[in-house]
Parts: C-alpha cells; structure tokens; sequence
C-alpha cells in the first residue's frame, strides 16, 4: 500500500519499480584483495574465510565510499557491526584480534 497523508486527498501521480535483488556470496583468502561491487538497490555482497590459527588482522577497506558499511560475523556472534568504509581503516580503526 502507497498512502499519503490523511488530510490530503487530491490525486497525485506516482511510480515505482520493483527490483528483484540477487545477494552474493564468495570464499576469499586472508591477505588477499577483493573486489566486489554493489549492483543493485540493497544488494548484499558476503565474503567469507577460515583461520588456521588466531591472529591480529587489519582491514583496509580501499574505498572512502560512506554509503557502504561491512560487519564481520564468526563463530561468536557479530564481532564488528555494520562499520563505515570511511571508518574501516587508518587512524582511529584498531587491528581485530581473533
């Protein structure tokens, strides 16, 4: 439903298009880069990888694109939550231990 507000009733011309969204998903090597990009309206790209052992790692994003956000999932939970690209790397972004 498409509704305006109540006290408005005249008619108003309108459109709209429904767009089937396609999410990826993709296996990537740690210290390797990857290149992705977003095609579609709320489109979702996921990455994922396996650890041999613990470590401290640094992401670095790539980009200063600040529509875009990541978040890192692993057997824990949600370890980063929906973190800016423009705040992924550099000064102020610590390395993430797991």
């Amino acid at each position: 439903m498409i509704e305006g507000y109540f006290g408005n009733t005249a008619p108003v011309d309108y459109s709209f298009d429904v767009v089937r969204v396609v999410d990826t998903t993709a296996a990537m090597s740690v210290g390797a880069t990857v290149n992705g990009a977003i095609t579609q309206p709320g489109q979702t790209n996921s990455f994922t990888f396996t650890l041999a052992e613990a470590g401290r790692f640094i992401f670095d994003s790539l980009t200063n694109d600040g529509l875009l956000s990541w978040t890192l999932t692993g057997p824990g939970g949600i370890e980063v939550a929906s973190r800016n690209f423009i705040f992924s790397d550099g000064k102020g972004a610590p390395p993430m231990s797991f």
